[in-house]
Parts: C-alpha cells; sequence; structure tokens
C-alpha cells in the first residue's frame, strides 16, 4: 500500500467531511424513498431551463427574461414579432427567404 500524501489525505478528509455534512443536513435518501409517491424528491421539478425544457419557448416567453429587456425588445417595430424559425442547415431558399 502507497502512502497518500499530503494533498491526498486533505482532498479525502475535505470529501469525508462534506459528505458527512450532507447526510447531517439532509439525511439519507434511499431508492426505495425516492418510488414512494409521497416522498419529497417525487415532487421537485427538475425541468431544464430554456429551450432545453420546452423546444417551443420563445424569447419573449422565456420567464427568465428581464421585463425591461422584454418591453424595450417588443419598442422596435423591426423585432416587436419573433423571428421565423430556421434550421441548422437551411436550404439555400429557407436563407433566402428569410433575408
Amino acid at each position: 500500500m502507497r502512502p497518500i500524501g499530503r494533498r491526498g489525505f486533505i482532498g479525502s478528509a475535505i470529501t469525508s467531511l462534506l459528505g458527512g455534512l450532507a447526510i447531517f443536513r439532509g439525511g439519507f435518501v434511499t431508492s426505495s424513498e425516492v418510488k414512494t409517491p409521497d416522498s419529497k424528491i417525487s415532487g421537485l421539478d427538475f425541468s431544464l431551463p430554456g429551450r432545453l425544457g420546452n423546444p417551443n419557448l420563445t424569447l419573449l416567453e422565456d420567464p427568465r427574461l428581464d421585463p425591461r429587456i422584454r418591453d424595450a425588445y417588443l419598442k422596435v417595430p423591426l423585432f416587436s414579432t419573433p423571428p421565423p424559425p430556421i434550421s441548422i442547415n437551411p436550404s439555400y431558399e429557407e436563407a433566402i427567404d428569410l433575408v
């Protein structure tokens, strides 16, 4: 068995302390507790932010957008309607239609 050295010892000690603190604050959670319908974990919302969680979300509908930015965006006539959707590799005709 090889000695771990000072850095290894400090790293494992910090990891152990953080793990102990997490158990002390939140307690153990077993897989059987997650599967129960009245579990605290099952009530959490794990949706991703923005278009990762909702592909149909537009900039103006995004709840994370600052209302002042939304208002300034809507004041400019060019941006009063959202831009049409475009694929990552548009055809030549689609690119010309956007311009």
